[in-house]
C-alpha cells in the first residue's frame, strides 16, 4: 500500500498583531491555512482581541445568526489597544463571512 502525503500549505498568523505589540516568537503564532489567513484579515484586520469580537457579533448579525461572542482574557488584563479594521464593504464582507464561517471545507 502507497502512503499519499497531503501537504497543507500554512502561514503564520500573529495573535496580538505586531501593530499592537505583538512579537513574532513561537508563543504568538498560530498557522493556519492561506485562504483562512487572507479571509480574517479582509474581515478583521488588525484589531485587538476585544474589537474583533464586537465586530463578529455584528457580523453574526449581518448572517441573521442569533449566536454572541464573548472576549474574556485568561489573565484578566484589559484591552487597551485598537488596531484597524477590516473592509467596510459589505458585499465584500458577506461573501466572505460565508466562506469563513458556512463553509465547513475551508476550515
Amino acid at each position: 500500500m502507497v502512503e499519499k502525503k497531503i501537504v497543507v500549505r500554512t502561514e503564520p498568523h500573529h495573535r496580538r498583531p505586531r501593530s499592537l505589540s505583538g512579537s513574532s516568537k513561537p508563543f504568538n503564532l498560530s498557522y493556519v491555512k492561506k485562504d483562512i489567513h487572507e479571509f480574517w484579515h479582509i474581515l478583521y484586520g488588525n484589531l485587538n482581541a476585544y474589537q474583533t469580537c464586537e465586530l463578529m457579533n455584528s457580523d453574526l448579525k449581518l448572517l441573521n445568526k442569533s449566536a454572541r461572542i464573548t472576549c474574556r482574557f485568561i489573565n484578566g488584563t484589559e484591552v487597551t489597544k485598537s488596531g484597524k479594521g477590516g473592509t467596510k464593504k459589505i458585499e465584500l464582507r458577506k461573501e466572505v463571512l460565508k466562506k469563513f464561517f458556512l463553509n465547513s471545507n475551508s476550515i
